[in-house]
């Protein structure tokens, strides 16, 4: 999948973007480094997650309010069709000491 996305992204002739292949318990980079999870979520970032129907790994709702919840993330805007459904994550503004 990774490949499969740097691709299009080279065949859109983006550049600002590195794929990397990593275990989401210990991404390979440095505190508040870019908007993803938690752990590495700049001040005021966001972290989105789009669950599919019919997915054997799907995360209800409810789970990822409570993950996030545990992960000092406030709840934000979500959207649902009928096969998809996006819930939107956000990281508290903090101010530099």
């Amino acid at each position: 999948m990774l490949e499969m996305a740097v691709q299009r992204l080279e065949k859109q002739r983006l550049a600002n973007f590195t794929g990397i292949c990593g275990s989401a318990h210990s991404l390979p980079f440095g505190d508040a480094a870019f908007d993803e999870t938690a752990r590495v979520l700049r001040s005021g970032g966001r972290f989105s997650s789009t669950e599919a129907a019919g997915d054997p790994d799907r995360v209800k709702q409810s789970e990822l309010d409570k993950l996030a919840a545990l992960a000092g993330l406030a709840k934000g805007e979500s959207w649902s069709d009928l096969l998809v459904q996006t819930f939107n994550y956000k990281k508290p503004v903090t101010r530099a000491a």
